[in-house]
């Protein structure tokens, strides 16, 4: 498929190309499928490019309690870059942790700090290794003082 970026002609196959005219609203995808690119008759082996892709969970009114609870799993495994948000919307505090698991069974901290939110407050956490998934852990800080906590991941690819 040839088509005119700019002055070059350019051959696209198999990779997505998005093309700005030096209007932004003036942009076309080209989606095509063998892997190779073409300027001026040499060809040059490439990986197909895919375009930054943004995920957002939320699990809003967690109830903590005295015993360790756990926001759910969530698989990171083709997620360059993430964070989790903790916001807590009572007036108790509560403990919450960073966990990491390699299949989602066996679950640690691996060294990551715990945090005392408190009422009305919110955490980023940002996991400092990496493992396929990654949840949170919290509970009462004080005992019998139960809270309600929205944890949001969001994360780019």
């Amino acid at each position: 498929m040839k088509r005119r970026l700019g002055a070059r002609r350019v051959s696209v196959e198999g990779i997505h190309v998005r093309s700005f005219s030096g209007d932004a609203r003036a942009q076309s995808n080209i989606i095509v499928q063998p892997l190779q690119v073409s300027c001026r008759g040499t060809y040059y082996p490439i990986v197909p490019c895919t375009v930054p892709c943004f995920t957002s969970n939320v699990e809003r009114d967690l109830v903590t309690s005295d015993i360790e609870n756990y926001s759910n799993p969530v698989d990171i495994a083709q997620i360059k870059t993430f964070s989790l948000l903790v916001l807590n919307h009572g007036s108790n505090p509560v403990v919450v942790q960073p966990q990491l698991s390699p299949d989602n069974i066996v679950w640690d901290s691996f060294e990551e700090l715990s945090y005392v939110i408190g009422g009305g407050e919110s955490r980023l956490l940002v996991p400092q290794y990496f493992l396929r998934f990654v949840r949170v852990k919290y509970q009462n800080y004080i005992l019998g003082s139960s809270t309600v906590i929205t944890v949001w991941f969001q994360g780019q690819s």
